[in-house]
């Protein structure tokens, strides 16, 4: 149940924005908005349902932005925007258990990336893709949070800052988890989850979130 907490708290942490004019066209602009939707639902793993009629409503509309994203693939498979949206497409698809919707999500985000490496974007959803999938991705998902902290430096995000103690604690770094907690605290002193959390790292009640064998990528 902490881990859960904190998993709630990451939630309503919004990624900054992408690099570049993004959305760059109405049907990205569409899609966004959709996978905007669907975030309140499936922004982590696992995902904030309530029963199995809503799952099934839920993945409805996950299927119908799927199809729409899928008629999109041959005209924009080169515009890191769509590609970063179509990766935080499957990377719920992913949360919600979809099949092979986390190869989806990790291609998206690698061709994004390596079309415009400097894309704040695609390197935050894919460490949130990661972060959400098995502790032994955090390290890789540690890795690109760095590298979003030194594109946006000077300004400092807070929600990147909470999501890298949640990345070190998922490798079992108790002490780097505490210390980066610390400095979200610093930035946000009113999250009362976070602190929640941060106390029970800190007395070793804490557990990772795992899923179902079969589940992982």
């Amino acid at each position: 149940m902490l881990l859960s907490l904190f998993v709630a708290a990451c939630a309503t942490q919004r990624p900054p924005a992408a690099n570049g004019p993004c959305p760059s066209n109405d049907g990205v602009r569409e899609l966004a908005r959709r996978v905007a939707l669907l975030e309140t639902w499936l922004s982590d793993y696992p995902p904030r349902l309530r029963d199995d009629t809503q799952r099934a409503d839920v993945r409805a509309q996950w299927n119908h932005a799927g199809a729409l994203a899928e008629a999109m693939i041959p005209t924009n498979r080169d515009d890191a925007c769509f590609l970063n949206v179509l990766g935080d497409l499957n990377r719920q698809g992913h949360n919600l258990g979809v099949k092979d919707s986390f190869p989806a999500a990790d291609q998206a985000f690698a061709r994004c990336l390596a079309i415009d490496p400097g894309s704040v974007g695609c390197r935050f959803s894919r460490a949130r893709l990661y972060i959400a999938s098995d502790p032994s991705l955090a390290a890789a998902a540690a890795e690109d949070l760095k590298h979003v902290k030194e594109l946006l430096a000077p300004q400092v995000y807070p929600n990147i800052e909470l999501w890298l103690a949640r990345a070190y604690f998922m490798q079992g770094q108790s002490d780097a988890a505490l210390r980066q907690l610390d400095v979200y605290l610093s930035l946000r002193p009113s999250d009362s989850t976070a602190r929640q959390f941060r106390d029970a790292i800190a007395s070793g009640e804490a557990t990772v979130v795992r899923r179902p064998p079969g589940a992982t990528p």
